[in-house]
């Protein structure tokens, strides 16, 4: 099967609170997955690790969500983070994503659904090298899997 983003199913918001709602503009599929890319940014002290939960009133049901990547960084008293988690749908219906942070943070989220990616499979792959001549070695990607870039340079 091939991997696709299903049509009209990206949507995202932003607040600048502890929690922040995500939702799908229609039903989500089960055997899906919906990748949610979340950004925060707090003044003075280190962002915590972001949580995805279900937010209640939501007819669609979610397995485990999968964090597959946690970027952080700071400058001077300005501190970021960024993740991307992979959230499977385990049952057909409506659904609304809520991004929280255990500190009062700005924070933004995005999400698309896809069908055809494998729910269970995921690999980080980093290099951290600082050659010239970049390279991340072999990759081996899982029936149906979604590769995701990207360099800093």
């Amino acid at each position: 099967m091939a991997i696709a983003r299903v049509a009209s199913q990206i949507t995202g918001n932003r607040a600048a609170a502890a929690a922040v709602n995500i939702t799908m503009p229609n039903n989500v599929t089960s055997g899906n997955v919906v990748i949610v890319v979340s950004t925060a940014y707090r003044y003075g002290s280190a962002v915590t690790n972001l949580a995805i939960t279900k937010k209640a009133g939501s007819t669609a049901n979610i397995g485990t969500v999968v964090n597959d990547g946690r970027y952080a960084v700071n400058s001077d008293t300005s501190y970021y983070k960024l993740e991307i988690n992979r959230v499977p749908i385990t049952g057909t219906g409506s659904l609304v994503l809520t991004l929280t942070s255990t500190s009062t943070a700005y924070l933004t989220g995005s999400a698309n659904e896809y069908s055809g990616l494998d729910t269970i499979h995921g690999a980080m792959v980093t290099n951290t090298a600082t050659s010239t001549t970049e390279s991340t070695g072999n990759i081996t990607g899982h029936t149906g899997g979604l590769m995701v870039g990207g360099a800093t340079e």
